[in-house]
């Protein structure tokens, strides 16, 4: 299943160097959930399957489009126990957008506060902004402003 996933992943985002470089351009993903939304949710579980975070940012984007794809929720929260860095943060995130729950903050926090890979840390740091403030966000926010790299000190302080 890795192998249709990835070639999936190719035809609907383009060249991965683009997708990280640039970020996702979801318009492809939202024109085929319309058209074959049973295709679209069974290549987003193989990405999660895959550790694929733009799998999990992919079911954030088509959540707030309206077009949530069927047992979203359900494929993250089967996800959460695997998942280390920037695929829990984007796991966490899609989660967020689904059910509104602000507790979700907390492991993106984790992943900010620990030894995680200096990018891992900065996708966190972002991520937090879409958290109601809590003293405990704004704890782990001051962690990644002391946070040895450059890039982490300047996403967390602008999260803050």
């Amino acid at each position: 299943m890795v192998d249709s996933w990835t070639g999936w992943r190719n035809d609907v985002f383009g060249d991965p160097y683009i997708v990280w470089h640039d970020g996702p351009d979801y318009t492809r993903l939202i024109e085929l959930a319309g058209a074959a939304p049973a295709e679209v949710a069974r290549m987003l579980a193989a990405g999660l399957d895959a550790g694929d975070p733009l799998a999990a940012q992919s079911i954030a984007a088509l959540t707030e489009a309206g077009l949530e794809p069927a047992g979203a929720e359900s494929l993250l929260r089967a996800a959460v126990p695997g998942a280390r860095g920037e695929l829990l943060v984007r796991v966490a995130q899609a989660l967020h957008v689904l059910t509104g729950d602000q507790s979700w903050a907390t492991p993106i926090a984790s992943v900010l506060t620990s030894d995680a890979f200096w990018g891992e840390r900065i996708y966190a740091a972002m991520a937090l902004a879409a958290f109601t403030p809590t003293a405990s966000l704004v704890e782990a926010l001051g962690r990644g402003v002391r946070d040895d790299d450059y890039l982490v000190r300047y996403h967390s302080a602008n999260t803050l």
